[in-house]
């Protein structure tokens, strides 16, 4: 009777294989234990206004409405400074993964970097969630928060 392994790299190739095809098939079979579902964590809201602003007023009436619609909790943090551009800035160099979005004034956003130097690009650096001319104030997140999903108003 001939021995199964002729040799030692084959008994190696078999071990590779397994230990490459094993967590592969897992991925496959069960792919809502590798994919969380968003949001699973709170959500920062960058404010960037002083509190007691407007556009800090209007961010925190959202709130409500925001959380039941995103079944998560949003965390308010006022980061005021540069007529609105510290918060950007920090949305803009954010991880892309949507637990950081920012309320801002469209004048921030627009006016901003033709008056000073800015870190961000306003057209590229931001994905629109929600937009209102009447109120002219915007939430903006840096990637794609519900894909598919997004909301602009007038």
């Amino acid at each position: 009777m001939k021995e199964r392994w002729t040799s030692i790299s084959e008994k190696r190739f078999f071990f590779f294989l397994l230990v490459l095809f094993l967590p592969l098939g897992t991925l496959i079979c069960a792919p809502e234990l590798v994919r969380a579902e968003y949001p699973d964590k709170p959500v920062t809201l960058l404010i960037s206004f002083d509190p007691g602003s407007t556009t800090d007023i209007i961010a925190r009436s959202l709130l409500g409405g925001a959380e039941k619609y995103l079944g998560v909790r949003l965390v308010p943090e006022n980061k005021a400074g540069g007529g609105g551009a510290v918060a950007l800035s920090l949305v803009a160099n954010a991880k892309p993964d949507g637990y950081t979005i920012c309320a801002a004034p469209t004048d921030s956003i627009v006016y901003g970097p033709l008056v000073q130097k800015v870190p961000f690009k306003p057209l590229k650096s931001f994905t629109p969630i929600l937009g209102s001319r009447r109120l002219r104030i915007a939430l903006l997140s840096f990637g794609v928060t519900r894909p598919g999903r997004r909301s602009m108003s007038s």
